[in-house]
């Protein structure tokens, strides 16, 4: 998911009595709930060697061991360095800090789990990716219910109130920009969505105790992604018996994935012996299935694509893909291999989901992005 979700949820947790059951409680949520985030510094190495690496290490058994400990370790040290210049500061309680920290780290794999880029649950042992399929990596709904939980069981400061407008205007931005992907219905109901929260920040007779509140954010919050665990999980045993019915073959391999902001809407992609199929999965007014007519033949080995393949700048992409095709167009110098991720991708160029090798005549590597 993305860095504002995973913040969100750690700021709600913190609003929950255990917020309140050591100081640096909040900080130790908030900051390690992104902390398996540092593989972000793979970047340093390279688009492809991220690739590869993001959603592994800091993602698996050993990171989760490991980094909440670090973490804990240094906000005790800054905090020890703060009291010595205010010794009125009360101690922090070392052993709450550092479940916390555990807690709020434990919540990254979980909702990275949920969406269809998949997350290495038992990297550095097993390098098996695990997906959710059911929330949209971006998801409005999450944004409107952990934010406005937040919003609402917060102190009334000016600061906080400005950074907090400044924020749902830019969450408007983002929904705005993807205007074009998402059902009309949406934007009215995001905007109905800001405005009851608003009436409820500033209503005297709905001011209740932060916890409570924070404790209903959290059961809203479950119940949204519980629904579309089970939405994602039913709509895919009902796609199979479709695709079974109309005869396209043995499904090896199925996603139905979620639109962004359209709960009720699927994207299906189904891999059969020897191609992918597309199709859009709806809900209402019934369940159906609008399957395309197009079929992407899955690659078949040949002296060319494995050649292309060898190309150490795209191992990372290779490891990462979840339904690779492949297309070759012929150049002066001699080919150009599009290696692509048909969730993302569904046609050449270039760009994240797909991986390009030049070869010559000689099917040597002249170049890999």
């Amino acid at each position: 998911m993305d860095p504002l979700t995973h913040t969100l949820l750690g700021a709600v947790v913190a609003r929950t009595s255990l917020g309140g059951s050591t100081r640096l409680a909040g900080l130790a949520l908030m900051v390690s709930a992104n902390l398996p985030d540092l593989d972000v510094l793979s970047y340093v190495a390279g688009p492809d060697y991220a690739l590869g690496f993001r959603r592994g290490w800091t993602h698996g058994p050993l990171g989760i061991l490991i980094l909440p400990a670090v973490l804990a370790a240094c906000l005790l040290g800054m905090d020890a360095v703060r009291r010595a210049r205010a010794p009125d500061l009360p101690r922090p309680i070392a052993r709450r800090v550092l479940a916390l920290a555990y807690l709020g780290c434990l919540t990254h794999p979980f909702l990275d789990w949920l969406n269809t880029y998949g997350v290495r649950l038992l990297m550095p042992f097993d390098g098996q990716w695990f997906y959710g399929d059911a929330v949209f990596i971006i998801d409005p709904w999450l944004w409107l219910i952990l934010g406005g939980t937040v919003v609402i069981a917060a102190r009334p400061r000016l600061g906080g109130s400005i950074g907090w407008l400044v924020l749902a205007i830019l969450m408007s931005v983002v929904l705005e920009l993807g205007a074009g992907r998402i059902p009309s219905a949406v934007r009215p109901m995001w905007f109905a969505g800001i405005g009851a929260i608003v009436l409820l920040r500033l209503w005297p007779r709905t001011m209740v105790r932060a916890t409570t509140v924070a404790g209903i954010g959290l059961l809203l919050a479950s119940a949204y992604i519980g629904t579309m665990l089970i939405a994602s999980t039913s709509a895919g045993l009902w796609v199979r018996g479709e695709l079974n019915r109309q005869g396209v073959g043995e499904v090896h391999d199925l996603m139905i994935g979620p639109l962004p902001a359209d709960p009720l809407a699927w994207d299906v992609l189904a891999e059969t012996e020897t191609a992918y199929r597309y199709g859009t999965f709806r809900w209402l007014p019934r369940p159906s299935l609008e399957l395309s007519p197009r079929v992407l033949e899955k690659p078949r080995s040949s002296p060319l694509l494995d050649a292309a393949l060898t190309a150490p700048q795209i191992q990372g992409a290779l490891d990462w893909m979840r339904f690779p095709f492949v297309e070759i167009e012929s150049t002066d110098r001699g080919h150009t291999v599009y290696v692509i991720d048909a969730r993302y991708v569904r046609r050449r160029g270039s760009g994240f989901g797909t991986a390009v090798v030049e070869l010559d005549s000689e099917l040597r590597v002249l170049g890999a992005r």
